[in-house]
């Protein structure tokens, strides 16, 4: 059977008003020694966030499974881009402002934040699912599809402010939006949603295991909209701060309309 809560919320909390001062430093100032500082804690914060969570709902051995299979899928699809391997989706990382790189080619900050948005966006479509789509059965589609969504939303603005504001990464091949290649979101949804849906099928097959509030679990799906929303607040103000207008206004409708589902007030029933 899953693990039910036997820790308190309040370290979760804690974490996040870690993961959000940092998150605050590292998008008002200019210091590059205090901006990976900050960037250092918002991630180690917001990861034990995301484990201690996972311990919580699901099991901390579903959890680093979790992980790994996000690992896996995402630095598959991040080796293709940057090796050249993917037509119309060729980019390269810059390691000065990326960190170290996996295989010389992948920034472990860019698979370890893929990993926390992955497992938060899952968590929300589960809550999403239980809220507004529970007649629908099959729900290991639903909510990885609903995840790949959410992520795809996600990087309508973390994209266009990773190039163009913090210069991160560089796209070899150029598309209409802000010069990011469609096929990039495409690439985004398919891979997000297939690791989410690994996920869900393993957990479907576990005894014991579907997508419930009961047992006070609500509240721990409810507080991954939190750090969900910290991020949609702070790429809008690197956004504006570079006059991505497009991109802010996207993400704003996008993102915030995932919030709303799932943070209206509407009755949960198994």
């Amino acid at each position: 059977m899953i693990k039910k809560p036997t820790v308190s919320t309040k370290k979760l909390w804690l974490l996040l008003t870690v993961s959000a001062v940092t998150l605050i430093v590292f998008r008002i100032t200019d210091d590059f020694n205090i901006k990976w500082f900050a960037v250092t804690i918002w991630a180690a914060s917001l990861i034990i966030f995301v484990f201690l969570h996972s311990k919580l709902l699901f099991g901390l051995k579903n959890g680093i499974i979790f992980f790994i299979v996000s690992m896996l899928t995402a630095g598959a699809f991040e080796y293709a881009g940057t090796s050249n391997l993917i037509p119309g989706c060729r980019y390269h990382y810059n390691s000065n402002i990326m960190g170290p790189l996996l295989f010389g080619k992948i920034p472990y900050g860019v698979l370890i934040t893929w990993f926390m948005f992955l497992y938060l966006t899952t968590v929300m479509a589960i809550l999403i699912y239980k809220k507004w789509l529970k007649n629908i059965k099959h729900y290991h589609l639903v909510i990885p599809l609903l995840s790949g969504a959410m992520m795809v939303s996600w990087d309508l603005i973390m994209d266009p402010v990773t190039t163009k504001c913090m210069k991160g990464w560089v796209w070899i091949d150029k598309g209409l939006y802000y010069g990011i290649p469609t096929f990039n979101f495409i690439g985004w949804f398919v891979i997000s949603s297939l690791s989410s849906y690994f996920f869900v099928i393993y957990m479907k097959r576990k005894k014991g295991w579907k997508p419930n509030m009961g047992g006070g679990e609500e509240t721990l799906y409810n507080i991954t909209v939190v750090p969900y929303l910290f991020e949609l607040l702070s790429e809008c103000f690197d956004g504006l701060t570079c006059n991505l207008l497009l991109a802010v206004a996207l993400a704003s409708i996008t993102m915030g309309f995932f919030i709303i589902l799932a943070i209206y007030p509407k009755k949960l029933n198994d």
